[in-house]
């Protein structure tokens, strides 16, 4: 299997790359030895800017994977904050990221993806190649096998200036260190993991045709609504990310939910497409998320 991603790459080099780097990155630099990492560039304040795989290939150099839609507003991003800094940001044209169960010889940098546990990861290794390879299998079904794991990837999932990261589950997917020193953003997103609540989260979703005849999912960011038996107007359940059509009408996806519908309205969740036609909504718990007494509090309704 080998799928080329929408994603770009972007090529640091410089005696201060590491220091740079851990200065607006919430991940820890990897070296060599570490092997790539998962990481996001964020705001002062604290929401989402791009998600990004840092690959390293000696000690003072490294590959950024970032958005293809968004590769230059890294590179203008990085320019913002390199000062003095001795680094040099560029982006690789001929670069191309695939997925891949092999790691071929002319790859130039490659990661099993640090997102998920190993039991329970199908979304194989990431690999970065200045080489063609033939596509074996579809970017659609790599996509749907992501979205059923419920892994937000990209500015449709992750929405620049808007997004918090423990929301899209950064803290869960190795894409955080609580423990490194300051960064970009760094402060509200400490002040949340110690003392409080993530009451929303990216969760996997399947959407079902439920009446007026829908014309396909909505954009990213539309309303999902919860209607409650206790209350006439519908609730507002979260926000709708991404999805695939399936074959029988119904679409595999993700979306931003209240954690706290799917003990209060599971089987009451729905989506309003342009047309006036309605999905249901069912939202469920990846297997792979790591134990989290508050998300117990709130799942079990005692928080």
């Amino acid at each position: 299997m080998k799928i080329p991603l929408p994603r770009s790459v972007l090529n640091l080099t410089g005696l201060d790359s590491i220091k740079f780097l851990n200065g607006i990155c919430t991940q820890t630099i990897p070296t060599p030895s570490d092997g790539g990492r998962y990481a996001a560039f964020l705001t002062p304040q604290g929401r989402m800017l791009y998600d990004t795989f840092i690959y390293p290939y000696d000690n003072n150099s490294y590959y950024l994977e970032v958005d293809n839609r968004v590769s230059d507003s890294v590179l203008a991003l990085c320019k913002k904050y390199q000062l003095r800094s001795k680094v040099r940001l560029h982006k690789m044209d001929n670069a191309t990221v695939y997925a891949s169960n092999d790691i071929p010889n002319d790859s130039i940098a490659s990661m099993q993806d640090p997102r998920i546990p190993s039991p329970f990861n199908s979304l194989a290794n990431r690999i970065i190649s200045t080489c063609e390879h033939t596509q074996s299998n579809s970017l659609e079904e790599y996509t749907r096998d992501r979205y059923k794991l419920g892994i937000p990837e990209g500015i449709d999932d992750i929405w620049p200036d808007k997004s918090l990261p423990l929301e899209c589950n950064l803290d869960y997917m190795n894409g955080v260190n609580f423990r490194k020193g300051c960064y970009v953003g760094q402060e509200l997103t400490i002040r949340t993991h110690h003392t409080g609540v993530v009451r929303k989260r990216v969760l996997p979703m399947k959407l079902t045709p439920l009446d007026g005849n829908p014309d396909g999912i909505p954009a990213p960011m539309t309303n999902i609504y919860a209607q409650l038996p206790t209350i006439k107007k519908p609730k507002q359940a979260g926000k709708l990310c991404t999805g695939i059509a399936n074959t029988d009408g119904s679409y595999d996806g993700i979306g931003l939910f209240r954690l706290e519908m799917l003990v209060r309205a599971s089987e009451d969740m729905f989506v309003t497409t342009e047309n006036g036609g309605r999905y249901k909504v069912n939202a469920s718990i990846p297997s792979w998320w790591p134990h989290d007494d508050k998300t117990e509090a709130i799942l079990n309704g005692e928080l």
